[in-house]
């Protein structure tokens, strides 16, 4: 009974948790479905699942890659890698498609969120290289506008514009307005870190003058207020400036970095709007600190432009002191020496592989040289039982042949004697029909009127018929028995005419028997039940042909 109990009680657990691993993965496949036109419900569906239920680790991956997924989406900007590592980590040791790639993609999107551009770039760089092999120009884009990213804040421009026009591309090929935009705005950023202002410029006014309505809300002020900073910076086009700044801030509330702000303050000094101006600048100063670069710069243009050179120039010397310091914490810890990095782990990775598929292809080699062997030694044994059976089969073969000619050659003279039997014996019948159908002088007589009765008895006699079909069923394995099968309901003259050529009677002798026919009759009415018995899907069609000679 202990045992008994025990074993039920293992099987409600592993019913129930069939179900629930059942329910959980519906759920994951939901927040799948409606991950990139509804990132919200998505992340929803995702916070509504219990955990307790991930209860093997491909379920555990799946649910830490579409909630790291789900997060980005909801430009949700969490710095923990312990959301996405479970995907990584399985995805890496069991490769799911594109799902590796785009583990690696988030994670490099979280170091990204938490300033460790680096190994950022090195995770991307790994989501670009597993996405490869998978056709996903959507995936693809958001790869490569990632690089661009991570490119740029290193200060490889030229990489990052490459890149960018990468996921431009990419963003084309498939039709995605928000790709398209976003990869454009890249764009412009990468071509006025590269000092190429008019082009910057070109690329900006094209997105906030045809394409406008199409440009997302959470894009919107950072393209605006970038562009903005542009005119600001390289045009002195401090009304332009003013206005795109203050649309930026009407749109979303606010500006996204202190430098931004510290750019608007001046742009408003410059048009004469000073009150606005100072107390922007007072605010920086309340919550900035000395050593972030921050606003300082636009803080001493403004010094400088109200008169204050002594303050204008230690912020100056603080701005760039501040500057040089950021420059060279980047080049510590550049993209470039990471990239190089993860080009040596890359190299010994391939070194490895090679090692592995040289030991493979000699167990290969040394497995196949044993089958081989194996193989020469089976089919040289069986080859010997092959020829042994041939030579037992071709004995029997022949033993069988002789049987069949010996039955063949009594069935053909069993055949002969019933054609010579019937042949003679309606032969002479048909003879005293002709000498009586000729003696015209003697047809009143009686013994005319009785050799009439017996010869009409005899050709019409059922006994006579019956007799033949069953020497013909017993002759040829049930021949008639199948005729009459195959054509049912039939006159019985179809069917005695049928008797009398199987039975192997030739024209003369039936027109003599059956007095209506004449010889060209008989070939007509043989023709005609060739043609009959080959349309007939009968299996012993080719019996009935081989007996109409």
């Amino acid at each position: 009974m202990k045992c008994l109990s025990f074993f039920l009680t293992v099987g409600v657990l592993l019913s129930f948790s069939s179900c629930g691993k059942r329910e959980v993965q519906k759920a994951l496949d939901q927040a799948e479905c409606c991950m990139s036109a509804q990132p919200d419900s998505a992340l929803a569906i995702i916070r509504e699942i219990d955990t307790t239920l991930l209860n093997t680790p491909g379920l555990r991956a799946h649910y830490a890659l579409l909630h790291a997924m789900a997060l980005d989406k909801n430009w949700i900007d969490t710095t923990d890698v312990g959301v996405v590592m479970p995907a990584v980590e399985y995805y890496d040791r069991h490769p799911s498609g594109i799902r590796r790639a785009k583990a690696w993609y988030y994670l490099g999107r979280i170091q990204e969120n938490e300033g460790d551009i680096p190994s950022a770039h090195i995770s991307f760089l790994k989501a670009e290289k597993w996405a490869k092999d998978v056709t996903d120009d959507y995936f693809m884009s958001l790869v490569w506008q990632s690089l661009s990213n991570t490119y740029g804040k290193s200060y490889l421009n030229e990489e990052a514009l490459k890149y960018s026009e990468l996921s431009l591309q990419a963003s084309y090929k498939i039709c995605d307005t928000a790709g398209i935009i976003a990869s454009q705005y890249r764009i412009a950023q990468d071509l006025n870190n590269l000092q190429r202002y008019s082009e910057a410029d070109s690329v900006c006014r094209l997105l906030l003058e045809n394409e406008i309505d199409l440009i997302p809300s959470n894009l919107y002020p950072a393209i605006v207020s970038d562009y903005a900073l542009l005119r600001l910076q390289h045009y002195d086009d401090y009304e332009s400036a003013a206005r795109l700044f203050g649309e930026a801030i009407k749109k979303s509330g606010y500006l996204r970095n202190h430098n931004l702000w510290g750019a608007y303050a001046y742009a408003l000094l410059r048009t004469n709007q000073a009150d606005k101006s100072g107390s922007i600048f007072r605010q920086l100063d309340a919550i900035d600190n000395d050593h972030a670069l921050t606003y300082k710069i636009w803080k001493s243009r403004a010094d400088a432009y109200l008169g204050n050179y002594a303050s204008a120039y230690e912020r100056l010397s603080l701005t760039s002191d501040i500057q040089q310091g950021n420059v060279n914490q980047v080049l510590k810890q550049s993209t470039l020496r990471a990239q190089m990095a993860y080009q040596e782990q890359e190299n010994e990775d391939a070194r490895k592989a090679t090692l592995r598929r040289i030991i493979i292809l000699i167990s290969i080699l040394f497995m196949l040289l044993a089958l081989a062997t194996a193989i020469i030694y089976y089919l040289k044994r069986r080859n010997t039982r092959i020829i042994a059976e041939r030579e037992s089969m071709l004995e029997s073969f022949r033993t069988l042949s002789d049987d069949y000619a010996r039955i063949r050659k009594d069935q053909d003279t069993i055949r002969a004697r019933y054609i010579t039997m019937f042949q003679t014996h309606f032969g002479q019948t048909g003879q005293i029909d002709y000498l009586l159908r000729h003696s015209a002088s003697e047809r009143e007589t009686y013994l005319y009127q009785e050799l009439r009765k017996a010869v009409g008895s005899i050709r019409t006699d059922e006994e006579s018929r019956q007799l033949l079909e069953t020497i013909l069923n017993d002759s040829f394995d049930g021949i008639m028995l199948h005729f009459r099968e195959t054509f049912p309901n039939r006159k019985p003259r179809f069917y005695m005419f049928a008797s009398f050529l199987f039975a192997g009677f030739d024209a003369t002798i039936i027109c003599n028997i059956i007095h209506e026919l004449s010889k060209d009759n008989v070939y007509v009415e043989k023709s005609r039940l060739k043609k009959l018995i080959r349309e007939t899907e009968s299996p012993y069609s080719e019996q009935f042909l081989s007996l109409l000679r």
